[in-house]
């Protein structure tokens, strides 16, 4: 859905600059005018499609519900309930027993103050790796936060 929303949102840019550039070049005595309009115009789409395309992997596209048992029975569910899971503030104030009965064991402990759970997403095009961060204090989560991870 969100690829057919894309690519509408880049024919009406596509249309627009096409219209601009028709302005913009109406009183240019130019061979290949229209050519020009038109080669200027797919390249302005391509471009800010693809700025687009390229934001979008920011911001969650699979978006459900949180589910505990969801979350631990299978890592591929993970990255569809990423985003709820951190809106909900589920996480904060619970101790290191019961975030670990609701999504598990970390993948990297850090003096189990710092907690890293990796997890896959994805979209249309790609897998993207976030992970979500946690911070104890007490053992008590005091911060959650996702970050796109740097795979090397």
């Amino acid at each position: 859905m969100r690829l057919i929303l894309i690519i509408l949102l880049g024919l009406l840019i596509l249309f627009i600059i096409y219209i601009i550039l028709k302005f913009i070049l109406r009183n240019k005595n130019l061979k290949n005018k229209n050519l020009i309009i038109i080669v200027l115009s797919l390249i302005a789409y391509i471009s800010i499609n693809s700025l687009i395309l390229y934001y979008s992997d920011l911001f969650f596209d699979n978006k459900k519900e949180f589910k505990s048992e969801l979350w631990l029975e299978s890592k591929s569910n993970r990255g569809d309930m990423l985003y709820n899971l951190y809106e909900s503030n589920l996480l904060l104030g619970k101790t290191s027993k019961e975030v670990k009965r609701l999504i598990g064991n970390p993948d990297i402990n850090k003096d189990n103050e710092k907690w890293i759970y990796k997890i896959l997403s994805h979209n249309e095009f790609n897998f993207i790796e976030y992970e979500l961060k946690l911070k104890f204090v007490n053992k008590k989560c005091v911060k959650v936060k996702i970050e796109k991870a740097i795979v090397e």
